[in-house]
């Protein structure tokens, strides 16, 4: 440890020590996690201190070149450096974890990225981010099993970081593992075209715009994606994006998902947006997509590492497996990561096959955009139909400002259950109650159109159904009629949060009359039992 560091731990003045206490109580009060840890930052002489070592990065003029046609939407240069931190011989702090800093330096950059790993291995519980003098944090360790924690971009040719740990860290222990370089900050905005979310073109769609997120992956590209609801309601925090934005598990781990990044009003200024800090969850579990010789869709399904926290005010969207096209469409997508934007097509979609890497016609097409378009950094995200359930993710297309034409989206139906193999299909994740649904709703439920609007599910059903009605509540009469109009069952039931399950006895086979009467209405429907 070198002399300015053991003087400052050893032999403290009594008013240093006062100064010191009372920053840390401050912190304390204001801003730290219930273990009890802070962050040095504040101190005036952390910076000449502290500082063990630096990575300096000077990528040749050549490598910092990015094809702008490449797939997935690239916004920076991605370094792989597996370079162990040289952290010094540090002793535990006044609050009784070990502080450690290290400096990250990129020559000509606009803004750094960067993933670090081992920070559970090293017992780390906390890391805060020093750029441009603003202080970033606190970041906890990524969960996943390569121990990677990938941070958020920041405008700034120049980090430090504090590392805050339990123990001391021995060398080897942590690893720089990339750095992503943004050369040209104007690949993060999006075309003048493009419709802010919270637009009135955008008013209908305030609901579902909440399960829609944006995806920076493996330091240097970006996506969009979906959270989607499962049958059981049980808030599974499942994502839908595309298989060429998200492959593999170890991209999965290094991701950072951000939620809720969008404009407070219609067309507000860009330093009105929310920080890079906000918001944010890191790392997921690849759980299914296609992409083998048998077959390749353009999906990829994920499950969070993290419970989405009930603060982030996320809405689980609905889908649809439907193979009948719909009347209009809606795509809410974060173009170029920028906020999220919406793009609307009244005139319904055809079937189309992209490419022929792809299964043949397993693609919606968008003729033409009649709000907005999509653009880099919108792959993946979802496709909703007029009753506000996802019907696919982008693929991509042609579409631009002057050409607002021919985008595709890999179809849900496709992937919901052509392949039979839980690793390469939807319906096993999003039926965990096997109800054989080809379409389930969103949650918080959906104000679907009037109060009149249920769905019985599954139909034909054996023995259990599902009822579920935007305002269906209280208690509901079921009476189930043969086809000759004859009472054959019935009872009555409480709905909760909207949702009936009715246990019908197994000598009901054939065709069937379903009647449930509320208070306020009757509702009668078709239903076949096996």
């Amino acid at each position: 440890m070198n002399y300015l560091m053991k003087r400052f731990f050893l032999y403290p003045s009594l008013f240093k020590v006062a100064q010191i206490v009372f920053l840390f109580g401050l912190f304390l009060v204001l801003s730290i996690p219930a273990t009890a840890q802070t962050s040095y930052f504040e101190q005036n002489d952390w910076r000449e201190n502290y500082i063990a070592d630096t990575y300096h990065l000077d990528l040749p003029k050549e490598s910092r070149l990015i094809e702008s046609n490449v797939r997935p939407y690239q916004f920076a240069v991605p370094v792989k450096v597996n370079r162990s931190i040289y952290l010094g011989d540090e002793d535990n702090g006044l609050d009784g974890y070990f502080h450690y800093f290290y400096s990250i330096v990129v020559t000509d950059a606009q803004s750094i990225n960067f993933t670090l790993e081992g920070l559970n291995k090293a017992n780390v519980v906390a890391v805060y981010v020093n750029s441009m003098k603003s202080i970033f944090g606190p970041y906890a360790p990524g969960n996943n099993k390569f121990d990677l924690t990938p941070f958020p971009n920041y405008f700034s040719n120049e980090l430090t970081i504090e590392i805050i740990s339990r123990k001391e860290i021995s060398e080897g222990d942590l690893q720089l593992f990339k750095v992503g370089v943004v050369y040209d900050k104007e690949r993060l905005k999006s075309s003048e075209c493009n419709v802010d979310v919270n637009c009135p073109r955008g008013e209908k769609w305030q609901d579902v715009k909440r399960s829609v997120v944006r995806i920076f992956f493996d330091n240097g590209y970006l996506c969009s994606g979906t959270i989607l609801n499962n049958t059981l309601n049980n808030e599974i925090p499942y994502l839908l994006t595309a298989n060429h934005c998200i492959s593999t598990q170890e991209s999965a781990a290094n991701a950072i998902f951000g939620f809720n990044y969008e404009a407070p009003y219609c067309d507000a200024p860009s330093y009105e947006y929310p920080g890079v800090s906000s918001n944010r969850l890191v790392g997921a579990t690849l759980k299914a997509t296609k992409d083998d010789a048998e077959g390749k869709l353009d999906f990829t399904l994920l499950e969070l590492n993290q419970t989405i926290p009930e603060q982030f005010n996320v809405h689980f969207a609905g889908w649809s497996a439907s193979k009948k096209a719909p009347r209009s469409v809606a795509g809410i997508h974060h173009p170029g990561g920028d906020v999220k934007k919406i793009a609307i097509d009244y005139d319904g979609l055809i079937v189309g096959t992209f490419s022929n890497e792809y299964d043949k016609n397993s693609f919606w097409r968008v003729i033409e955009w009649d709000v907005g378009v999509t653009e880099g950094g919108s792959s993946g995200s979802a496709l909703f139909n007029e009753r506000k359930q996802v019907l696919g993710d982008l693929t991509g297309g042609e579409a631009t400002c002057d050409y607002p034409f021919n985008d595709f989206y890999s179809r849900f139906d496709f992937a919901y259950d052509k392949y039979e193999d839980s690793s390469q299909q939807l319906k096993y994740w999003l039926d965990p109650a096997e109800l054989d649904v080809k379409s389930w709703y969103g949650l918080p439920f959906d104000e679907i159109y009037d109060s009149l609007k249920v769905f019985v599910y599954p139909n034909p059903a054996h023995r259990r159904i599902q009822v579920y009605g935007p305002l269906l509540s209280g208690i509901i009469k079921i009476k189930l009629y043969d086809t000759n109009g004859l009472l054959v069952w019935d009872t009555e039931l409480l709905a909760t949060d909207r949702i009936l399950f009715v246990d019908v006895p197994s000598n009901i086979i054939g065709l069937h009359y379903i009647r449930l009467e509320s208070d306020n209405s009757v509702i009668k429907k078709k239903i076949v039992f096996y």
